[in-house]
């Protein structure tokens, strides 16, 4: 619980609350010193102006400082709450060294007791009287975002980590990602003259209303167990938001076949597993590269990104709205998922682009993304495809061996970008 307090009051620094808090204040010394003097008030920790902390109570013992209160239905938060007091009045702000400081506390009693203050942090306003010390100006808010990120970030790498388990050592995927209802669902609205008329509703049911669901079940979970019980919801949701198949085992064959020289057979693979066809052979490697690139990154990394981002719920939303793009017949619906994907998309292809300059030809990468950058109307998967070719420096398509290293170049490529992507926010879970 935090308060604020001041002795005398609207004065800082006088040593005034040590003394009221060691039953060591003269009542003779202030006026107003002679109203407080008999109570038996005192807190866990004190943060004065210039974010200094004194500790007057063990964390393990009870402190007086919450007077008549509850908190959720349960009395005397005496006997279950820390103080924290700030040096301070409702009527004036407080200062960022005792923001930090008290971010720092609320940090260190987490990392000790293993608990998440963030969820159970709050200011409290006291009955009239003596000891009404209320936070009126107090940036509650942000100080419970703070404290509830740091063991959200945690949860969410741990997350990140174990999706790369099931992709690796599992075959988890596959049974997670059942479309077959949502399918059903996509078909049977199709059908409706209300969701033909209005494409917006097709959106509301099969996106919004989904997303709605989730938010509810998160919502009931996260207050349980200090929020770990919505790990298994964040993987699951994670893992179905991924891209449906397996990259490298659709590119076997055509890798097989365009080692050996086997270019009609090239042509028959590429068909059948990848949907690709080019009219002679050097267009065909040009699409399978750009075939991998951009699954890569609408199978991944856009959806890591904003889980990273905003959380499971805009991991979903990405993933609804590629599918909806996708398998929607009514071209009114499509058009709308497709414009709200390119939306999604403009971020994380960008973020992407970035990442392939600095794991591969930074120079190269500069030239192909300056004047497209900002750029609203180029699509994501030409700017993914271009960037990634400039970054490998991708040479002329031949075939045989030299066109098939040209495939592992872009692969390894990605790769080196999945890793400076997890680098990265594991040093931002870490010390951010």
């Amino acid at each position: 619980m935090i308060h604020n307090i001041s002795l005398p009051p609207g004065q800082f620094g006088t040593g005034k609350v040590q003394a009221f808090f060691q039953n060591r204040l003269a009542a003779d010394e202030h006026p107003y010193f002679a109203t407080i003097a008999t109570l038996q008030v005192s807190a866990h920790f004190l943060i004065e102006r210039d974010g200094a902390v004194t500790q007057f109570v063990s964390c393990n013992e009870r402190a007086w400082h919450a007077g008549q209160s509850s908190y959720r239905g349960r009395e005397n938060c005496n006997d279950f709450a820390l103080g924290i007091e700030l040096e301070g009045t409702d009527d004036e702000p407080y200062s960022e060294a005792q923001y930090a400081a008290l971010q720092a506390l609320i940090e260190e009693l987490q990392r000790v007791s293993g608990a998440h203050p963030g969820a159970h942090l709050w200011a409290q306003r006291h009955r009239p009287g003596p000891q009404d010390r209320s936070r009126s100006g107090f940036r509650l808010a942000a100080v419970a975002r703070r404290a509830e990120g740091k063991e959200g970030g945690v949860m969410s790498f741990l997350v990140l980590l174990l999706v790369l388990w099931v992709e690796k050592f599992s075959s988890w995927r596959n049974a997670i990602q059942q479309d077959g209802p949502w399918l059903r669902l996509l078909a049977k609205a199709e059908r409706q003259a209300d969701f033909i008329e209005s494409p917006w509703l097709g959106i509301a049911l099969l996106v919004v209303l989904p997303l709605l669901a989730l938010t509810l079940l998160l919502s009931l979970l996260e207050p349980v167990a200090y929020g770990w019980l919505a790990l298994p919801v964040h993987l699951v949701v994670l893992i179905y938001s991924l891209g449906r198949g397996d990259l490298l085992a659709a590119l076997g064959p055509f890798r097989d076949s365009w080692r050996r020289g086997d270019s009609e057979a090239a042509y028959l693979v590429a068909k059948r597993d990848l949907a690709l066809e080019a009219e002679n052979e050097g267009a065909l490697l040009q699409q399978v590269q750009g075939h991998m690139l951009w699954q890569a990154y609408q199978s991944f990394f856009a959806v890591i990104f904003w889980y990273v981002l905003l959380g499971p719920l805009a991991a979903l939303a990405y993933r609804l709205l590629a599918m909806l793009g996708e398998h929607a017949e009514q071209p009114a619906l499509r058009e709308r998922a497709v414009h709200l994907r390119h939306a999604f998309d403009w971020l994380p292809a960008r973020v992407l682009a970035a990442s392939f300059a600095l794991v591969g030809n930074f120079v190269a990468v500069n030239r192909a993304l300056l004047h497209e950058l900002l750029s609203w109307d180029i699509a994501a998967a030409q700017l993914v495809i271009n960037v990634g070719r400039a970054a490998c420096e991708t040479p002329a398509p031949e075939l045989g061996s030299a066109g098939v290293a040209s495939l592992d170049s872009l692969w390894q490529l990605l790769v080196r970008a999945a890793v400076l992507w997890y680098a990265v926010f594991a040093l931002w879970t870490l010390f951010l």
